[in-house]
This record gives C-alpha cells, sequence and structure tokens, in this order.
C-alpha cells in the first residue's frame, strides 16, 4: 500500500482531532474529506471507493454508507 492509501487508513484511526485532520490534509484534496449521508449526518460504516489525482492524493472519494448486504 502506498503513503496517500497508508495515510488516509491512520487518519480516520487517530483519535486525537488535530491529528486526525493534519494526515488527511496530506493525503486528500479539501472537497473529500466530508463523510456524510443523504441528509448531511455524519457516517462511518460503508464502503469507500477512491481515484488519484495527478500528485497521488485521493479525489474523489466516493463512500457507500450503511452495513454492506450479506454475501449470498
Amino acid at each position: 500500500m502506498d503513503d496517500a492509501l497508508t495515510t488516509y487508513f491512520a487518519a480516520w484511526n487517530e483519535p486525537d482531532a488535530d491529528q486526525r485532520r493534519r494526515l488527511l490534509e496530506r493525503c486528500v484534496t479539501d472537497d473529500a474529506q466530508r463523510i456524510i449521508d443523504a441528509q448531511n449526518r455524519h457516517v462511518m460504516e460503508g464502503l469507500d471507493v477512491a481515484e488519484r489525482i495527478d500528485d497521488g492524493r485521493l479525489q474523489p472519494i466516493l463512500m457507500f454508507h450503511g452495513p454492506l448486504p450479506a454475501a449470498e
């Protein structure tokens, strides 16, 4: 796994909000940092799909919120 992905996952496992923000600033663009649902509520469970821009950071990050369906 490369630095942008490692940093992204480290950020969401970081308990200190200031450090989490610094980590996110290193790996994603400003418009990719909100994790919300359709009602603008903070959501954490789901699946993330990301693309890279030319400098290696992640943008956009598509997040599918809520539990994933059970495998059949």
